[in-house]
């Protein structure tokens, strides 16, 4: 086989998504013409997230007695939020390029303690998290709540109150920020009447 006919697969990456401030590592699973690459090949492999190098990439699951290696795993530089295609490069110039791609998220909502509370709302609750830069508005769907922004990973919010009804709702939380914003769904119920 020629070096024009070879075939480089990114077969799969996990997770497929990670934090602006980059840092992820990301399981790339990559396959040759013959399946497995030789590890020699993969330890000089370079990833890019978009245009931008990876770091900290390392082989992983190692066979010693066929010196081949099922792929790597890279560290997500930093980027913007959004989409980018994750590409990989072999010493011999031989590319391949994952279909899912990987998405820069602006922050994460871990949790939102208490997570239940009355429709009447007027309770405070502790927004719990990562990256919370320049906080513009916290919602529960698209209601607006007073807010403190308390640090990078804390926010302490006034839940909203909702029209009574019959039964309990549960509506998302999000954070807008001056790089995107950040949602998770059904993170607060509003219970009774």
């Amino acid at each position: 086989m020629t070096s024009d006919e070879f075939v480089l697969e990114v077969k799969r990456i996990e997770p497929t998504s990670g934090l602006m401030t980059g840092g992820t590592p990301v399981k790339i699973t990559i396959s040759g013409p013959e399946g497995d690459l030789d590890g020699e090949t993969l330890m000089f492999t370079n990833v890019l997230f978009g245009g931008t190098a990876a770091t900290d990439v390392q082989v992983y699951d190692w066979d010693a007695k066929h010196e081949t290696a099922k792929g790597i795993i890279a560290a997500s530089p930093p980027g913007r939020a959004g989409k980018v295609e994750v590409t990989v490069t072999t010493p011999g110039e031989h590319k391949g390029q994952s279909q899912t791609g990987f998405i820069y998220e602006p922050g994460v909502v871990d949790s939102v303690k208490p997570d239940k509370g009355p429709r009447t709302g007027n309770i405070w609750v502790m927004i719990t998290g990562r990256e919370y830069i320049d906080v513009a508005t916290v919602k529960f769907n698209d209601k607006a709540a007073e807010f403190r922004h308390i640090s990078k990973h804390e926010i302490v919010a006034l839940v909203p109150s909702i029209k009574s009804g019959d039964s309990s709702k549960s509506v998302a939380v999000s954070i807008e920020m001056a790089n995107g914003t950040i949602k998770k769904p059904d993170a607060f119920t509003y219970e009774g009447p």
